[in-house]
């Protein structure tokens, strides 16, 4: 997902804490298209009970970086071109980040989007709400990685 682009990113942590390393619960949900799809695929660096069929390391020459849970989950989505860019309308459940009710709590959390070039072949670019150090689009276990600590707060009313 994050060698092609042309994606939705969001990182959340429903468990509180601040913590600068993934803990249970933290969690990154990617929304793109893919084999003409809209597809969402779901990252969990710490995921209690996993599958052990469902953990994957993410790995470029230099290092990897572990997932519990790496996993394509079937959420309401769509996703459609329009002109100068996409249109995206996801549900997600709150039985996926472990939650009843988000009315009233603070989550930790960042939203972006990744950018391909003019063939889709590419990842240009990665641009997040809170964390802005971003700009590397060459090493798939950097770009995977969960970093809670350049989070900010979300408030859900």
């Amino acid at each position: 997902m994050f060698i092609t682009g042309d994606c939705v990113d969001l990182m959340l942590r429903v468990g509180g804490g601040k913590e600068d390393q993934p803990v249970a619960g933290d969690l990154r949900l990617v929304l793109t298209v893919k084999g003409g799809k809209p597809t969402a695929v779901l990252y969990q660096p710490v995921a209690k009970g996993a599958d052990k069929k469902e953990a994957r390391d993410l790995s470029s020459p230099v290092r990897s970086v572990h997932f519990d849970r790496l996993a394509v989950v079937d959420i309401p989505l769509a996703m459609k071109a329009i002109p100068g860019g996409y249109a995206v309308t996801a549900a997600l459940p709150l039985s996926l980040i472990g939650v009843d009710s988000l009315k009233g709590k603070v989550l930790r959390g960042d939203f972006g989007i990744l950018l391909s070039d003019s063939a889709g072949q590419e990842c240009t670019s990665r641009n997040y709400w809170s964390n802005k150090t971003t700009n590397n689009t060459n090493d798939v276990p950097d770009e995977a990685k969960l970093e809670p600590s350049l989070w900010s707060e979300l408030r859900c009313e």
